[in-house]
């Protein structure tokens, strides 16, 4: 009896430390992403469909998880898409051409405690997007048209959820799926839409 108290003492004390490592850090952290946008085709005018093709983009973030796990976060981010073509009812147009997109956001995210290194996450996040587009021409049936670039400042907004991975005690990798919608909509064109799949890794101070 005494020999199974002293081993069930001896565990204890080795999982206690392994135990609090599971726990999730608060405070303050840093995070750098990378993503790959997935543009929704945005629909217009007189039956017509801007198509774009995929991207991609950066992100640098600074943040605060409080001990209720919640997190506050303030994000700057770069992203270039390139457009594709111009549908008008049958008639198709190529595009050729790019847009670069800067956003910078805060978010609030919750982060679920598991006990283990897997720790999900859900939140959302609004800010400012600059959007800044290159030359872009246009060419249908051999004949090219060609007008000058154009920039706006507009809302955005996004959904995210995702994973953290503890790697060590202060360093996490996290992947991520955003939802992010821009309040650029004019000339009977829709706002424009994307899927962003993100992954990062997240250090803590």
């Amino acid at each position: 009896m005494r020999r199974l108290a002293l081993a069930v003492l001896a565990a204890a004390l080795v999982t206690t430390p392994a135990l609090a490592q599971d726990k999730l850090n608060t405070g303050w952290y840093g995070a750098l992403s990378g993503s790959y946008l997935l543009p929704e085709d945005t629909d217009g005018p007189s039956n017509s469909t801007l198509e774009y093709d995929n991207g991609f983009a950066i992100y640098g973030a600074a943040g605060y998880r409080f001990p209720n796990g919640f997190r506050a976060e303030a994000e700057l981010g770069y992203g270039n898409i390139d457009l594709d073509r111009l549908r008008v009812g049958t008639t198709n147009a190529k595009l050729n051409g790019d847009v670069d997109l800067f956003t910078a956001t805060g978010a609030v995210y919750y982060d679920f405690a598991t006990g283990s290194s897997f720790s999900p996450y859900v939140g959302a996040g609004a800010g400012v997007a600059r959007q800044k587009s290159s030359t872009v021409s246009a060419t249908s049936g051999g004949t090219t048209v060609t007008v000058n670039g154009d920039s706006s400042t507009d809302l955005t907004a996004f959904g995210e959820a995702g994973v953290s991975i503890r790697l060590s005690s202060n360093l996490d990798l996290v992947p991520a799926y955003r939802y992010q919608w821009i309040d650029d909509g004019e000339g009977g064109f829709d706002d424009t839409t994307a899927h962003v799949f993100k992954v990062g890794l997240r250090y803590w101070f």
